[in-house]
């Protein structure tokens, strides 16, 4: 019969704790009051009525607040959270076996988190769908994986496709940057050139180097018995791109573009600043070349139009602009 009463108790206290719960939950949503939350969650647990909470009436609250999450946990575990939340209180004193209201309600400032078990069941259950939503993005993060596993498999196969194309491209890239340098160091070291030109002369003869290789090119991929002779010998289609023909001609005529207004703007930076140079030092780099050097700006940009270079090289520039105009 003792058994049966202390059973129908134990019971009885488990519901009032597992009803607690609940009224502390709606507590703490409607009325957004933690501290009332809290005292109704205490007096709850405080079966014996004493003001304190011993080991027996936390252990019944970390069952029910177990079941409540639907976290299964056995007695043993459930004894070593009792031990961890009493030395949690206690510190240093380790023969503690309760904790006073305002223990109990520090616990809870100190580990917000713990206020979870307050929630209901919807509450729950959203937290339950965050948790398949982060395994929803593992599965994302597989699929973004597999693609970037396709990007470079195709990055694999197009680079076997076109190697040929890339490696001519790498080639004619280093033919142009080559014919670039090595012609503008030939006039940076030019001590004459550079005192009266400075390193404006160095960009104009260094692109100019680079659109006679690019003047040599232009035609060639577009050159139909050329590239059909070539065809038609061992220089097989894996060693140069002849289905690309019409690509590459595009490619040289948007370099030579580049190369040809960086020049048109060196040449014009070298007239500014032999209009302004020192009559020696110009005497020193030309000679009798150009004849009398004039003092005057106007007389000395008159001088520079009227020579064959200046002459030929305007009328490239227009013939090259009404070609460009007339590609669209």
């Amino acid at each position: 019969m003792a058994d049966s009463d202390a059973s129908s108790a134990l019971e009885d206290s488990k519901r009032r704790i597992a009803h607690s719960l609940v009224l502390a939950h709606s507590i703490l949503v409607e009325k957004e009051d933690t501290e009332a939350c809290l005292e109704v969650a205490f007096n709850s647990l405080d079966v014996k009525k004493d003001d304190v909470l011993d080991r027996s009436e936390l252990t019944m609250f970390m069952q029910e607040a177990a079941k409540h999450v639907r976290l299964q946990m056995d007695s043993g575990v459930v004894e070593d959270a009792v031990d961890a939340l009493l030395e949690d209180v206690s510190g240093n004193n380790t023969d503690l076996e309760h904790i006073t209201r305002q223990e109990f309600y520090d616990i809870f400032r100190r580990h917000p988190d713990m206020m979870r078990v307050f929630d209901d069941e919807s509450s729950l259950s959203d937290r339950r769908q965050s948790v398949r939503s982060i395994r929803l993005s593992k599965k994302e993060q597989k699929r973004i994986e597999k693609d970037r596993d396709e990007v470079w498999a195709h990055a694999h196969t197009h680079w076997k496709s076109k190697r040929s194309a890339i490696v001519w491209l790498l080639l004619y890239t280093f033919g142009n940057v080559f014919a670039f340098v090595y012609k503008a160091i030939l006039y940076h070291r030019d001590e004459e050139a550079q005192a009266v030109f400075g390193e404006c002369i160095t960009v104009a003869r260094g692109c100019a180097q680079a659109l006679n290789l690019n003047a040599c090119l232009i035609l060639l991929p577009i050159c139909r018995h050329f590239v059909t002779l070539l065809r038609g010998t061992k220089f097989r289609d894996d060693w140069f791109p002849f289905d690309a023909s019409i690509e590459i001609h595009i490619l040289i005529g948007i370099v030579f573009a580049l190369f040809s207004t960086a020049h048109v703007c060196a040449h014009i930076c070298d007239f500014y600043r032999f209009a302004r140079a020192d009559v020696n030092d110009i005497y020193a780099l030309f000679g009798d070349k150009l004849g009398v050097i004039p003092d005057g700006i106007g007389a000395r940009w008159k001088l520079l139009l009227k020579q064959p270079a200046a002459i030929t090289g305007i009328i490239i520039v227009v013939c090259m602009i009404g070609a460009y105009v007339a590609i669209y």
